[in-house]
């Protein structure tokens, strides 16, 4: 078994990473990005996955990466100096809590998503226009945002490649036909090869993803695509695109933007303990149980069923292997109100052994 002090909160996301093998091994926090930190010292690690390494170039990190445990302190400290020394505040620290704040309030579970490292990176869009148009196109969204350089007015769509895949940034050389499902796509293309070679005539507008979706040309405007092949001039290039996602040019600038984020107040946190234990072999895999001892101070209201009082809790889960997700859980939990004891929650899952899995658990 291994064990982790962690502050736990109702509704706040709780991460580790678990290598399954037969020996025991440290818990370790959230890697976004792999490999890199995996097994740095949690400080470290949340610094470079969990916001603030959106705000590196690819220089700063392979600086910050280069050196020990002593020296990637040093370097942080450095980073996170106060960029606007005029003022009492450092901009900088409060600006990325505030930005975490933003994600977690927003509903993500983590920056795989394209739309969360948007959202730390720029706020809260203009304008967030879900396109509900299951039929011909993938879950979409089209945010209207301002370019980071010159503030002109865009439109960014991101799309779910996959049902529970993290959501992306859709990019021109991706072309048009990743955002319609794979149904509407061989019928336009059927049609359009008999069209072209004069087998069928099509009486009034040939766009069959028009017929069934009256948004879809909201879409041919944001990509600049009108259906699969209509490019449009003056379209949206990738270079364009690639600014929502990199670093910012002026750090102080996004420090005091970012600080200035209106976010509700998180709830309080409080001291717990999580535990991984590997009790037996299912197979080729491993049981894994994921506990969660919620301490007996946590504010826990019961509720009243008939004579009784029960605890009503829930885990909520997510695993990514590789940057992808693996699984998703959910078990809910009823338990007599503590009385002075710890409540353990206890999510199991069956996984191969000798692979490095990240776990992030919201408890709610």
């Amino acid at each position: 078994m291994q064990r982790s002090r962690h502050a736990i909160a109702r509704h706040v996301i709780v991460s580790v990473v678990v290598f399954l093998s037969v020996l025991a091994t440290p818990l370790v926090a959230v890697p976004i990005d792999f490999e890199l930190g995996l097994l740095w010292p949690d400080h470290q690690r949340e610094f470079l996955y969990d916001g603030p390494g959106l705000l590196l170039d690819r220089p700063q990190v392979q600086a910050l990466a280069a050196g020990d445990i002593v020296a990637r302190d040093a370097w942080i400290d450095e980073f996170l100096d106060d960029p606007v020394p005029a003022t009492a505040e450092n901009e900088l620290r409060d600006g990325i809590e505030k930005r975490k704040a933003l994600v977690r309030q927003e509903g993500y579970v983590s920056l795989l998503d394209d739309r969360a490292k948007f959202l730390f990176l720029h706020g809260r869009p203009a304008i967030l226009q879900p396109l509900d148009c299951q039929l011909a196109v993938k879950n979409i969204e089209i945010w209207h945002v301002a370019d980071p350089v010159d503030g002109t007015v865009r439109e960014l769509v991101f799309y779910e490649p996959e049902p529970q895949e993290p959501w992306r940034l859709w990019y021109p050389f991706d072309g048009k036909r990743v955002l319609y499902n794979d149904d509407m796509v061989a019928v336009m293309e059927q049609v359009a090869e008999l069209l072209a070679q004069g087998q069928v005539r099509m009486f009034g507008d040939r766009r069959l993803d028009r017929r069934v979706c009256l948004e879809i040309e909201e879409l041919d405007d944001a990509t600049g695509v009108v259906g699969l092949f209509g490019f449009l001039p003056n379209r949206i290039d990738a270079k364009t695109v690639d600014r929502y996602l990199d670093p910012p040019v002026e750090l102080p600038a996004w420090a005091s933007a970012a600080a200035a984020t209106e976010v509700d107040p998180p709830p309080p946190l409080l001291p717990a303990e999580l535990h991984v234990a590997y009790p037996e072999r299912a197979g080729q895999r491993l049981l894994t149980q994921l506990i969660a001892l919620v301490p007996p101070e946590a504010d826990l209201t019961p509720v009243q069923v008939g004579e009784k009082e029960e605890i009503r809790l829930l885990i909520e889960g997510q695993i990514e292997r590789k940057g992808r997700v693996f699984d998703e859980f959910r078990v809910r939990f009823l338990a007599p109100p503590s009385e002075g004891k710890p409540i353990a929650l206890i999510a199991e899952r069956k996984l191969r052994p000798n692979r490095t899995f990240l776990v992030r658990m919201a408890i709610k």
